[in-house]
């Protein structure tokens, strides 16, 4: 369920208004503690307008939202079924162009959930001939294949602190792994690049980088200095999980990718670079 409302809490620090939310937890208990963590710690005192808790989520689809997000709730659900029957009625919440996104736990159960979610909501797009598209993690809407050929989970690592209490202060920074999808109803405004799913190895002229492609393969791409020495040099500073801001190209009788920069098209400077790899 909705739990403490964090991603309320990440919405309005990305946002800084939140209009309308709309929470679902099964634990009364949960729903009154996250109440008053709204509140300030102020008992009885009126929620801010347009913010409402429940059990159960209604029945009717009528009311569309801009978000929906299910943040490990899926692997409690005992049955696929079940499952399935969560994920149809959140993508119905979602008004034409909103976003829907899903993240579990990085783990082999935790992936297996978010690509059962991906495949259920494009199939029934695809069914319904509603425009649909995937924003993030991956550049495409065909099979993944990392879930189809790969024993390794498609996950992205985390660093976050726990709240400030003696208790947790041996170890300030934590770290964990987490598998998610970002569905959008309806089509991406700009391009998708290539996503990198593993670290960026390095050895002493080249950067070895595991991409997911729009093509909807994995393809490691081999950076040389010699080659392209911008490109180089900016593989220091995009790490697992980002985009990779380049198109890819087949070397012909070759078994590694030629790399097109995308920048080069653009005559963009490194600054720019940058900037793509932060966004």
């Amino acid at each position: 369920g909705s739990g403490l409302c964090t991603v309320y809490w990440a919405v309005l620090q990305t946002w800084s208004k939140v209009y309308e939310a709309f929470f679902v937890d099964s634990s009364i208990s949960m729903n009154d503690l996250a109440k008053n963590i709204i509140n300030k710690g102020v008992m009885n005192d009126p929620l801010p307008t347009g913010m409402t808790f429940r059990m159960k989520a209604p029945s009717s689809t009528s009311l569309k939202y801009s978000l929906v997000v299910s943040a490990f709730s899926l692997m409690e659900i005992p049955s696929t079924n079940r499952r399935l029957e969560l994920i149809h009625s959140f993508w119905e919440r979602v008004e034409d162009g909103g976003y829907l996104v899903i993240a579990e736990y990085g783990s082999n159960a935790g992936f297996q959930i978010i690509s059962e979610a991906r495949d259920y909501v494009i199939k029934i797009s695809e069914e319904k001939v509603i425009e649909k598209d995937i924003i993030a993690p991956c550049p495409h809407t065909y099979n993944c294949d990392r879930y189809a050929r790969d024993t390794v989970p498609c996950n992205f690592n985390v660093k976050y602190r726990m709240f400030d209490i003696p208790f947790f202060k041996r170890q300030s920074i934590h770290k964990d792994l987490f598998s998610y999808v970002v569905l959008k109803k309806g089509l991406r405004s700009k391009a998708a690049f290539p996503r990198l799913v593993e670290e960026p190895m390095k050895t002493k002229n080249n950067f070895y980088c595991r991409l997911c492609t729009q093509s909807g393969s994995l393809q490691e791409a081999v950076c040389n200095k010699r080659h392209d020495k911008e490109l180089f040099q900016f593989c220091k500073y995009v790490h697992w999980g980002q985009d990779f801001p380049v198109h890819l190209n087949f070397r012909s009788g070759k078994n590694q990718l030629g790399i097109e920069n995308e920048n080069k098209s653009e005559d963009l400077s490194q600054n720019d670079k940058t900037e793509s790899m932060k966004s």
